[in-house]
């Protein structure tokens, strides 16, 4: 869309991946401070979403690892907190 297309000028390709990522747990899980998506999403995948490269993608998910805003368990991506990542995104 022409709102998602002008986002991605403004925003960090952090902010839109953890956005989406947000927005991933959201559907799954409904509204809670912990997200979990049910399946690991492919990097490929978010970096479509997200309208940036998938090396990109690669880099930002390494680096929320990292910080421990994901955590990877049983084939599932676990946010340990919704707010955190939020406030990682700013």
């Amino acid at each position: 869309t022409d709102a998602k297309l002008f986002s991605v000028g403004r925003n960090s390709s952090a902010q839109i991946i953890g956005e989406e990522l947000i927005k991933l747990a959201k559907l799954a899980d409904g509204i809670s401070d912990i997200g979990e998506v049910p399946f690991i999403p492919r990097h490929q995948e978010l970096a479509l979403l997200a309208i940036v490269s998938r090396e990109q993608t690669t880099r930002t998910m390494n680096k929320f690892k990292k910080e421990g805003l994901i955590v990877k368990e049983d084939g599932r991506l676990i946010i340990p907190s919704i707010e955190k990542l939020q406030a990682f995104i700013v």
